[in-house]
């Protein structure tokens, strides 16, 4: 695994100034995970899967397929209770039945949710849904946000986990 690994400085540091590989070129990727408290730079987005699940690169694909997976499910269940932990009155801002499928556990689709009306983000793991199982997608009304985290690609993971404010991927291009 060809990756660089620091801790993220503060801004009383000073500015970053980001790591160069051993023949002087840049990284491809960076991301910023554990809490933003930690940044890798890498090539890949197999080496940056690596740095978030341990044992991935020596992984058969379908090991990587499920641990992904797995990851997405963690990762989505901390934002959404993160996401409703925050909201000052959540009766407020959420229906008891919203409250409900918000709180649902991330390894299953909430039964009977079709449409997603609130402004209150719902996390939706693509992999519960169709073609992955008989649920479908949640629509939404004008008001409703899901945002996707689709664990069945590498860059579509990454990026789902960026886009929940788990991690924070960025190419050096």
């Amino acid at each position: 695994m060809a990756t660089f690994i620091t801790r993220n400085l503060s801004e009383a540091d000073g500015p970053i100034v980001p790591p160069l590989k051993d023949d002087g070129s840049m990284w491809s990727w960076c991301m910023y995970y554990n809490g933003m408290w930690d940044v890798a730079y890498s090539d890949t987005m197999t080496e940056l899967v690596a740095v978030l699940i341990h044992g991935y690169e020596d992984m058969s694909p379908e090991d990587q397929d499920v641990a992904r997976i797995k990851y997405a499910i963690h990762a989505a269940t901390v934002a959404q209770g993160s996401i409703i932990g925050s909201i000052e009155d959540a009766t407020d801002a959420l229906t008891p039945e919203q409250l409900t499928q918000a709180q649902h556990p991330k390894h299953t689709a909430p039964q009977g949710m079709s449409v997603w009306q609130s402004r209150v983000p719902f996390i939706a793991l693509t992999t519960n849904y169709e073609p992955y199982s008989d649920a479908r997608f949640p629509e939404t009304d004008p008001d409703g946000l899901v945002v996707e985290l689709d664990p069945t690609e590498e860059y579509s993971f990454l990026h789902g986990l960026s886009h929940i404010g788990f991690i924070n991927v960025m190419s050096s291009s």
